[in-house]
């Protein structure tokens, strides 16, 4: 009877000392994890935060007779929910047929921190050096949303 209790007490503390062992190793994992800081807003690909958009222009401009080189000029508006977003332009695809036409991308970053909810006119603007005299039009996205096409972009005088 005594060998029965000597082993049912050993028996307890192998499983009490195997239970600490698969906690301590869950707790080091955890403390192995890594602490990101947050990084910055960006509104996804999909979303655009653009109500409405108006006063689209292309034109080019012939700034370097002597390189060749020509300045693709665009200008509007769109309209935020609140101010302070940052506006980054990405060149977007161009097709092959001649002329071409050319894609143009808005990225929309939200303001850090509070802002109020108004609804925000913003002019936006871009300039990029093109080889290229005239475009058969240019396409300005906002996420999966067009926000504007400009037919027929050509130099002005």
């Amino acid at each position: 009877m005594f060998y029965r209790k000597l082993t049912i007490i050993f028996t307890c503390c192998f499983l009490a000392a195997c239970d600490g062992i698969e906690q301590s190793a869950e707790v080091d994992a955890i403390e192995q994890t890594e602490v990101t800081a947050p990084q910055e807003t960006v509104v996804h690909i999909n979303e655009c935060p653009v109500y409405e958009s108006r006063h689209w222009h292309a034109w080019i401009d012939r700034y370097s007779s002597t390189e060749g080189t020509n300045r693709l000029n665009i200008t509007g508006q769109i309209d935020l929910p609140t101010s302070g977003y940052t506006v980054n332009w990405k060149t977007g695809i161009q097709d092959r047929a001649m002329p071409p036409s050319q894609r143009f991308i808005l990225e929309l970053i939200p303001p850090d921190g509070m802002a109020m909810q108004m609804i925000s006119p913003t002019n936006v603007s871009f300039k990029t050096e093109t080889p290229l005299l005239e475009f058969r039009e240019v396409l300005i996205y906002c996420g999966d949303k067009l926000l504007a096409t400009m037919p027929y972009v050509t130099p002005t005088e």
